[in-house]
């Protein structure tokens, strides 16, 4: 009978002790590379050993996408949370407050620019009335 390999043992045993962990995590744990426990976590979950528990959404000051959250167990996998439209632009006006409110400043009062401004402020002057000498 063939031995396992040793990354597939060292994620069993650190998912037995730590709970679920998602694939980044494991890998800093265990000081291996992602694609290493990339491929050990694929091989696991195609022998049913583990199944996606969960799914990790990076906080809002956070780059990333939604990875699965691994745990041992031969139970079906938890489908991946759709996220609506409205959540997905409440995230990106979280993330780029300054930038949307500078937009709906740009879009109510028009271009920030003082040369614009000041342009328009003495066409809109009123005129003075000439003399009758000149």
């Amino acid at each position: 009978m063939p031995k396992p390999p040793l990354a597939r043992e060292r994620i069993l045993e650190l998912l037995r002790d730590s709970g679920k962990m998602t694939r980044d995590a494991i890998a800093e744990e265990l000081s291996m590379s992602p694609l290493t426990a990339k491929a050990a976590l694929r091989s696991a979950h195609d022998l049913k050993l583990i199944y996606v528990a969960d799914w990790y959404t990076p906080p809002i000051g956070q780059r990333g996408t939604q990875q699965p959250m691994f745990a041992i167990g031969n139970k079906p996998d938890v489908p991946l949370k759709v996220k609506p439209v409205s959540e997905y632009y409440r995230r990106y006006r979280a993330k780029n407050y300054a930038k949307v409110l500078i937009k709906e400043e740009i879009r109510r009062r028009g271009p920030a620019n003082p040369f614009t401004q000041l342009i328009t402020q003495c066409r809109s002057a009123p005129k003075k009335q000439r003399s009758a000498r000149a």
